[in-house]
C-alpha cells in the first residue's frame, strides 16, 4: 500500500507538470541556443522555450529532485562525484561540435553540482543519479535555466550523456571525460 501511495504521489506530480507546461499564456521566449549557453553546454538549437514553461519546468524538476531524494535516497555514487568531467563531443540533433574551451561539470557527495569553462563556474546546482536507472537530473540554482534529465552512461573516466524527453533534451547528447583534453578535440 505504501509503494502505491508513492506511485500515485510521483504520477500527482507528473500530471501537475504537464498541466503547468500547459500554458497557454506566452510571454518572451528563450532559444535553447540562449539556455545552454548560459550553461555552457552548447551554442546552436532551433528549439525555443518559454519563460513561463522553464519556470514550470524548473518548478516541476525541483519537485521531482526532492522526491527521488525521499524515495532513493541521497547517497552520492562515487563514479559520478568522483572528479571533474570536461565536455569532449557536444551533439545536437545531427550536429556534432567538438567543444575545446574547457567547459566542465562537477558533481559533489552533496548532491549540488558546478559548471564553467576554463575562465572559471558559470552556475550552480542540485542534481540525482540512480545508480539503478542511469538516469541524471540535473537542476540549476538559477530558475531561468531549464533542467536538464540524461541517460548517464558511465564507464571508467568516460560518461556519455543522452537526453530525455522529459524536458526537450531528447536531441542532444554529449560524451565527457574526467581528464582536462590535452589537445584540441576533432569531431569525426
Amino acid at each position: 500500500m505504501i509503494k502505491s501511495n508513492n506511485w500515485l504521489k510521483y504520477m500527482l506530480i507528473s500530471c501537475l507538470f504537464i498541466v503547468m507546461s500547459c500554458n497557454g499564456n506566452k510571454s518572451k521566449t528563450i532559444s535553447v541556443e540562449e539556455e545552454m549557453a548560459a550553461a555552457g553546454l552548447t551554442k546552436e538549437s532551433d528549439i525555443t522555450f518559454d519563460t513561463e514553461d522553464i519556470a514550470s519546468m524548473h518548478a516541476g524538476a525541483k519537485a521531482i529532485l526532492e522526491f527521488r531524494y525521499k524515495e532513493q535516497g541521497v547517497d552520492p555514487v562515487a563514479s559520478i562525484e568522483m572528479d571533474r568531467w570536461y565536455y569532449q563531443f557536444i551533439a545536437t540533433g545531427s550536429r556534432i561540435e567538438p567543444v575545446q574551451d574547457g567547459r566542465w561539470i562537477d558533481f559533489y557527495p552533496d548532491l549540488s553540482y558546478e559548471y564553467g569553462d576554463e575562465n572559471g563556474v558559470k552556475g550552480k546546482g542540485k542534481y540525482h543519479y540512480s545508480i539503478m536507472s542511469s538516469i541524471l537530473l540535473i537542476v540549476d540554482n538559477d530558475p531561468t535555466v531549464k533542467p536538464n534529465e540524461y541517460d548517464a552512461k558511465l564507464n571508467g573516466p568516460v560518461l556519455v550523456l543522452v537526453g530525455k524527453p522529459t524536458y526537450k533534451d531528447n536531441h542532444m547528447q554529449m560524451k565527457l571525460q574526467q581528464d582536462y583534453p590535452k589537445e584540441p578535440v576533432n569531431a569525426q
